[in-house]
């Protein structure tokens, strides 16, 4: 044999791995698995719901400029797991835009919102913005406060959407 060449020979034993060496490598990675997943999954469900407050902010902030440059009341109604803005004659402005996966309106929680009807039709519940911007109530009366609360089906978690009384100012918030 020459030099050197001895430790390139090897026995079978020296090679690859051992079965108790994989299993535990298997056991460390289903046991971070175990910890992770539900949390992921958690981070999810609040991703979408913060998602979803947000797109209603967003579409809020949308009837409000409308009704102001259109001079006349514009409509927002909830429906189950949408929301769909109206003009004055309860005809769709756009699309009606749906929520995230999971989430869907808390009409039994929310404040302020009065069901939208025309008298024959029924288009979920909702407020309405007057030519100046501010949020009615029925009747008319104006400069109240308005609580929206969105709820994740899977956690329970919820997100509110609140309207300032006066200056119809959106925040949201976990209650």
């Amino acid at each position: 044999m020459r030099a050197g060449t001895e430790s390139l020979k090897r026995r079978p034993s020296q090679f690859g791995f051992t079965l108790i060496e994989v299993m535990l490598v298997l056991a460390v990675i289903s046991i971070l698995a175990l910890v992770t997943v539900p949390k992921y999954q958690a981070l999810i469900e609040q991703i979408h719901l913060d998602s979803s407050a947000q797109s209603v902010v967003g579409r809020l902030n949308y009837a409000k400029q409308l009704a102001m440059d259109q001079r006349k009341t514009i409509y927002v109604a909830f429906n189950g797991n949408a929301i769909q803005i109206l003009d004055s004659t309860y005809q769709s402005i756009g699309d009606s835009q749906s929520f995230e996966s999971g989430v869907s309106f808390n009409q039994l929680q929310s404040l302020g919102l009065n069901p939208l009807t025309d008298g024959t039709n029924s288009y979920g519940w909702g407020l309405a913005y007057s030519n100046k911007g501010y949020v009615m109530a029925s009747g008319g009366r104006t400069g109240f406060a308005a609580n929206i609360l969105l709820t994740s089906s899977r956690s329970g978690r919820s997100e509110s959407i609140n309207i300032g009384a006066g200056t119809g100012y959106l925040t949201t918030s976990e209650p």
